[in-house]
This record gives C-alpha cells, structure tokens and sequence, in this order.
C-alpha cells in the first residue's frame, strides 16, 4: 500500500492541505496538490475582494427607523410631495457610482412612474440621504419600491438591495396630531400629520424627515402666575420663529380671558406666517371664542370614559360654529393604559382604555361632526399598543373611504355620502324586497361627495356591501366587525 500524510494548515476558517506522497504515487498527488492551491489562491482572492467590498442597503422593516418616508405623510393628489431615501454602506470600501430606481405604484390601473437616479459615491461606513420629487395624478394607496444597484453594476457582499413602501395619498386634506409624554411610541406610528415636541433640533430633523410637522409646545403664558401682558405673551410665542401648540390657557374669567383673546389676535397679525394650534377646553369662556377664530386649529379637550358622556350629543358642534371656528376645530380624544389610582388618588383608567370605547367616540364623533377631517390625541397615559389602536382607527375613519348612508322616511331616494380622504372605488348598495334581491354598483365615490339613487318600489332594508378598503359609518358595522 502507498503511504502518504497530510498536513493541514487552518487559515481564514479554511484547511489548506498539503500532500506528501511516496514517489510512485508523486504525478498523482502532485495533480492533487497544484488543485488545491490554485482553489485556495482564488478563494483567498475571494475573501480579500469581499473584505474590501461596498456593502449596501436599504430598510422599511422598521418604521420608526425608515430608510423610505414620504413627506409630507399624507401626501395630496396632484400636490407635489418628496419621497426621502437613506443609503447605508456598512462594508469597509466606499461605493461609487451607486444607481438607484423608484418604482411609484398607483391604485389604478394606470402606468406606474419610475425615476432613476446616481449617488456619485456611498462611503464605507457611512450613509447618504437623498430627494426624489413626486407628484401622485390619483388618490388612494400607493406603493414605492427603491432598488440600490438595479443593473447589478457593483460589486457587494450582499446584493439584496430591496425596500418597499405603501402609503396613502389623499384627495382633502386631514390633520391627526398626537401627544404623549415621550415621543419614542409615537416615532412607530404611521398616519400623525402633526406632533408636539420640546424643541430639540434633532427630534424635529427626524419628524421633518418623515412628513410630520412638528409643534414646538408653548404655555398660554411665561410663567403661570404671571398675569402677562399681550405683548409679552406674543414676544414668548414667537421667540422661536416656528410653528406651534399653545396649551393650557388658564381658563379664568376677567383679565386673563380678555388678555388671552387679544394675544391670539395679535400674534396672527404679526407672525400670519407661523402655523398656530390652540389646546382648550371643550366650552371655553365667551372671550376665548373671540381669540380662537385667529388660531389655525383649535383642539378642544373632550376626555370621556362612556357613551352615557357622549351618546346623542353633537360634540359641541353648535358651540363651535357660534364662536366662528367650526371649520378649524378638531376634537381631541384622550386614551388611558393605567389602572388603579392615580396621583391624585382618581380612579383609573380616566379616559378610553381599549379599542372597542375608542372606536365608539370616534363613531360618534364622525356622525356628529362629519365635516370636521381629523382629530387630536391626548396619550401622556397610554401604552404603545393603545397609541397603535387609535393610529389605525384614525386611519380608517378619517384617511380611507368612510361611507354613510341616509334614506329620508317616505323616500325612494337614497343618499351615499364619502366623508373620507379617499376616493372609494366600486361601491354596491344592496336591498331586499319586492321580487328579489336589488343592488347597484357605483364605480368611484370620491372623496367629499355624494350620490343619491332611486330605490325600486318593494326594496327594503338598503344596505351598502361591505368591503375591506371601505369604512361603513351607518347602522352597526364597525371595523372591529
């Protein structure tokens, strides 16, 4: 028998054998060995070039951390908005010459638009943020794809290079602003036009980012006990040149209300270029009602806990619209994750405390007040899960297609109203009676208008069809259902 030995030597995690053979057996394993090292001369090549390769990507796994946002974050039909993208590199050779496509899917079946662009260069261990202008010709739910490298150009360690994004876009405007004590669980909602913040510039540059249009938080007044003139309280509002929410007015009767009101009408004559937001309460003092015209949202506070609070009323809507600041108002519901007593020693929860009460008043409210295209949170006291809840329910009943249904008593007409922000697309309105089952099918609603059709005589029980792009205000259904 031959005898031979090898002798292995570990280099990179890779064996490299060498072979020594008797001499009968050398033109074998002398084939053998020049395998093995041309096979280890390219694998060390291999490993040298990916050691001293780019390595590029891009995310939207985590919202919160998004490398694809669209600003601003609900973007409105024919309006032009900005699709940002962030590049990463995390490998340890700069990337030149980085291609980049954007593929915007619309809701139709209309063309999607595509753009193609080049990032002169991605250095190692760094990342690149860039622009791209959009403007959406339709409504409803688009999808963007950014794919890094599309021809495949570069060389990387990982070349999957993917990132996808849907987002709305919408036909009227909406607002949905939300507060809490941290900003860390509102950073992983998706649909809040609008948020407080404490000033910080780099908080601000992260919501700017992401289409969100920060609040700088501001009191009514410098200090508290200070019975502050109308001067001072508009030099301290507008100290900061940016756009901002005014809370806690210090509701009171004489001075302070009159004070209060001149100091918004003052600040809206000297700074009209700063976005004003005003907290308060849900019926404030006849003076206040003067001032708040000159707010560009007003927020009432309606914290409730039951339907027995709230059933049947109109959500101060008459009040509202006799103060002059109806089409500015937007209500502010308040969410409660706490339980046992508070502080102060109130039982909690205070506030809505699960989805289903949440769902509720916002029933309510969109019945009362359907013409009112948002509303504020209140969620100093809620867990990030509850945020979660309202962030999708604001979504549904104010952002997708809201329908309601209204057929006047001794009426052949039946009225279809889209209170939403979307246009809804094939609508079927069904009913029972007469010689069989009836049904008409409309094939866009668009969003803030109406359609009256005339029932067939013997058709009862109208109805509109559920659908899963479409929220249904009228009768029982809900989107827990």
């Amino acid at each position: 028998m031959p005898t031979a030995f090898r002798e292995g030597i570990l280099i990179d995690d890779v064996l490299l054998v060498a072979v020594l053979a008797a001499p009968h057996d050398r033109p074998r394993f002398l084939w053998q060995s020049v395998c093995i090292m041309v096979l280890t001369v390219l694998f060390m090549q291999a490993v040298c070039l990916g050691q001293s390769m780019a390595d590029l990507s891009i995310s939207t796994e985590d919202w919160s951390q998004s490398d694809v946002t669209v600003a601003p974050v609900l973007p409105q039909q024919s309006e032009p908005c900005q699709i940002h993208l962030r590049v990463h590199n995390h490998g340890p050779a700069d990337a030149r010459n980085v291609g980049l496509r954007l593929v915007v899917e619309p809701p139709s079946a209309s063309d999607p638009w595509i753009s193609e662009l080049r990032l002169e260069s991605v250095p190692a261990q760094a990342s690149i943020v860039d622009v791209v202008q959009f403007k959406p010709d339709t409504n409803g739910l688009h999808k963007v794809t950014v794919t890094i490298d599309p021809e495949d150009a570069l060389p990387e360690t990982n070349d999957d290079n993917t990132a996808a994004l849907t987002f709305p876009v919408v036909r009227r405007n909406v607002l949905i602003l939300y507060h809490a004590n941290s900003n860390e669980p509102l950073m992983r909602m998706r649909y809040q036009t609008h948020v407080t913040y404490g000033g910080g510039r780099d908080e601000r540059t992260y919501w700017t980012r992401r289409g969100v249009r920060p609040l700088l938080h501001r009191m009514g007044a410098p200090s508290r006990s200070n019975l502050a003139s109308v001067e001072e309280r508009v030099a301290y509002w507008a100290e900061s040149g940016e756009d901002l929410i005014v809370d806690e007015l210090i509701n009171g009767n004489g001075d302070e209300s009159v004070l209060m009101a001149r100091a918004f009408q003052a600040f809206n004559e000297q700074y009209p270029h700063i976005w004003l937001a005003v907290w308060c309460s849900p019926s404030p003092l006849g003076s206040y009602h003067k001032g708040l015209r000159y707010a560009d949202a007003v927020l009432p506070e309606v914290y409730l806990r039951h339907e027995d609070e709230y059933r049947d009323s109109d959500w101060h809507l008459s009040a509202d619209r006799h103060a002059g600041f109806a089409d500015r108002a937007f209500i502010t519901l308040a969410i409660d994750s706490r339980k046992g007593k508070d502080n102060d020693g109130r039982v909690t929860p205070r506030w809505s405390s699960d989805r289903a009460e949440i769902e509720r008043q916002i029933r309510s409210l969109r019945t009362a007040r359907p013409e009112m295209m948002g509303a504020a949170l209140y969620g100093n006291f809620a867990e990030e899960n509850l945020i979660a809840e309202a962030d999708d329910l604001f979504r549904r009943y104010w952002i997708m297609p809201v329908l309601t249904l209204r057929q006047k008593a001794d009426s052949k007409i039946v009225t279809l109203h889209n209170i939403g922000a979307i246009d809804a697309r094939d609508v079927v309105v069904v009913g029972d009676g007469g010689s069989g089952n009836w049904r008409n099918t409309l094939p866009v609603l668009e969003a803030g208008t109406s359609w009256e059709l005339t029932v067939p005589d013997g058709v009862q029980h109208v109805d509109i069809e559920p659908s899963a792009t479409v929220t249904l205000l009228n009768g029982s259904h809900t989107v827990i259902d």
